[in-house]
């Protein structure tokens, strides 16, 4: 296991980045993946001059996958928001890797489909959330008034 380890991190780039310094842009094409060896990034989109927060991922968390799986583009932007260390991985070096080491590749993908699977699992049950409350605030007069009472109580409702 820890000769496994040592071979997966041998083909990764290390990489520090300061406290507010952008990892990569929404829109960014690369074919990257990141693992965080330290530190703490958040994932978030820009619109109208707002950052808008999707998540935030720590030490031994990954992101990025989608672009070294499929050469798409970015659909986020992340920042370190604290000193932060990354291993970074590129498609080419990973292929090679699963050529080389057929059963070192496999436990990579599986551990990367699991979390994918966990995290659309976590995305599903959100968006279930957003509809019901979505349906209320349609359907139900006094529970819209609640909502937008409460939401200009805290500042919100720009």
């Amino acid at each position: 296991m820890e000769e496994e380890k040592k071979r997966l991190f041998s083909i990764a780039e290390k990489k520090d980045y300061q406290e507010g310094e952008i990892i990569f842009s929404e829109g960014d094409k690369n074919k990257e993946m990141y693992i965080i060896e330290k530190g703490k990034v958040k994932v978030f989109l820009e619109r109208e001059g707002e950052e808008i927060e999707l998540s935030t991922f720590s030490e031994g968390e990954f992101f990025g996958e989608m672009a070294l799986f499929t050469g798409r583009e970015r659909t986020a932007s992340i920042k370190a928001i604290e000193p932060t260390t990354l291993l970074i991985f590129k498609r080419k070096d990973m292929e090679r890797l699963i050529e080389e080491h057929p059963k070192i590749g496999a436990k990579v993908l599986f551990a990367v489909i699991e979390e994918i699977s966990e995290r659309l699992a976590r995305t599903n049950e959100e968006f279930e959330t957003y509809y019901l409350i979505h349906r209320a605030l349609r359907e139900n007069p006094g529970f819209r008034e609640m909502f937008l009472k409460m939401i200009r109580k805290n500042g919100g409702g720009r």
